[in-house]
């Protein structure tokens, strides 16, 4: 059985990666469900979500918890940039090119900035390994609401949205298929350290082909390339020259279960996983949100090379689109001091993940999820909405000190997730 130190603080922490990961897709599924005005409540749960993050934050502090390593500089420097940024343009410039620009300034500091440093401490390697449970409770439990709606609503009325993706009144497509991969890379995760019973792998094949679905469904590119690079995650911090092959086979049964489930999904169900995957790769202007995008990647560079001191603004000033990348995003909005600060920052957290995955594997679900949202925030999303990217990031370098620590022998042992499971 396992104990923890503080119980009570663990559990504050595993509701905030359970709420921060799937809440707003539990709220608005539930608010869909029993047909109730999503936004009051969407409005609780924020500022539900804002409270737990500041008494997380203080609690970190007063138990010397919070983060104590030189990644405070340049990422409190980028938000200082990109925040000035926010406000500019979301209060002061007259001329703005957007109405949602206070909106964003609210995200951006509500939703990314503050909870992001509840994010940013020390954990206890036991403690993780809870933390991931009911992050994955509280996640199945939206996606089976969400999937529920789609079938009730969609699937079996015959109603397939005119874009063939899945979604809901509250809920887009792309979240649909970030829910569905979150689901699966935690569930994989608990595959891998925890030992597991028939029932309990059957329950856990049963939530990863749910979330196969909901991929499936949402005819999303971004979700689908992250739960690529996300699995891979696994094999590089549990694979070994002794499981190598059960490993590869286990991949490869995946590759297969989401390949069958994108087929199955527009061929029987109207909806266009595979065609939209295609007409991406193969440059064709069929996808609407493809050619937009292009767009937009390409009036950002140059909105960016006419102001490369202090960028330019947060839209690409054609379309009034942000650039749905937050590398090109973080040049144009903050110059190139901040891009060239945002690439550090990203190269660092991609050093400490690849530390992580190899010396603390209870810790690989976070990598998971950041590698995840990261490499979505290429193709989807801002810089000041992306927070599971910036959730999962502060995360990772919280966690760099406990590396730093393990491996100078403070902490007596390195941990290893055998003694807990097998």
């Amino acid at each position: 059985m396992l104990v923890y130190a503080n119980k009570s603080n663990t559990v504050k922490i595993a509701f905030l990666f359970a709420f921060g990961l799937s809440g707003y897709a539990l709220i608005s599924g539930m608010s869909a469900l029993f047909g109730l005005e999503n936004r009051l409540f969407s409005i609780a749960y924020r500022s539900l979500y804002i409270i737990l993050s500041i008494i997380i934050i203080i609690s970190s502090f007063n138990s010397n918890s919070m983060y104590r390593g030189n990644m405070w500089f340049p990422i409190l420097l980028f938000w200082l940039l990109y925040g000035y940024r926010l406000i500019y343009e979301g209060l002061l410039a007259e001329d703005f090119y957007t109405t949602n620009s206070i909106e964003w300034l609210m995200v951006g500091f509500g939703t990314s900035f503050i909870p992001m440093l509840a994010y940013m401490r020390s954990y206890k390697e036991i403690d993780l390994i809870f933390i991931q449970k009911v992050t994955l409770l509280i996640a199945s439990c939206a996606l089976f609401i969400n999937l529920y709606i789609i079938i009730t609503n969609n699937i079996l009325a015959g109603l397939i949205v005119g874009s063939g993706r899945a979604n809901t009144e509250y809920l887009n497509p792309i979240s649909f298929g970030h829910l569905g991969c979150s689901v699966i890379l935690l569930t994989l995760g608990c595959m891998y350290t925890c030992k597991l019973g028939v029932v309990g792998k059957l329950i856990y094949t049963i939530v990863i082909l749910s979330g196969f679905s909901m991929v499936a469904i949402s005819a999303s590119r971004g979700p689908l390339l992250g739960l690529v690079l996300g699995s891979f995650v696994y094999m590089f911090a549990f694979i070994s020259k002794k499981n190598l092959i059960r490993y590869m086979l286990v991949y490869i049964l995946l590759v297969i279960i989401g390949f069958i489930s994108l087929y199955l999904a527009e061929e029987y169900l109207g909806f266009l996983s595979i065609s939209r995957i295609m007409d991406f790769i193969s440059g064709e202007n069929k996808d609407l949100s493809a050619n937009i995008r292009k767009t937009t990647w390409e009036g950002s560079i140059m909105q960016f090379m006419n102001n490369p001191i202090l960028g330019d603004s947060l839209v690409e000033k054609v379309t009034n689109y942000y650039p749905h990348n937050v590398i090109i995003e973080s040049f144009l909005a903050t110059g190139i001091f901040g891009g060239l600060i945002f690439c550090f920052i990203l190269i660092a957290s991609i050093t400490f993940s690849i530390r992580l995955v190899r010396l603390q594997k209870t810790a690989a679900w976070i990598v998971a999820l950041y590698v995840q949202y990261f490499s979505a925030s290429l193709l989807s999303g801002a810089l000041w909405g992306n927070y599971q990217m910036w959730y999962y990031l502060a995360a990772i370098v919280g966690l760099s000190v406990s590396l730093k620590t393990a491996s100078e022998g403070k902490n007596g042992h390195r941990f290893s997730y055998n003694k807990y499971y097998n």
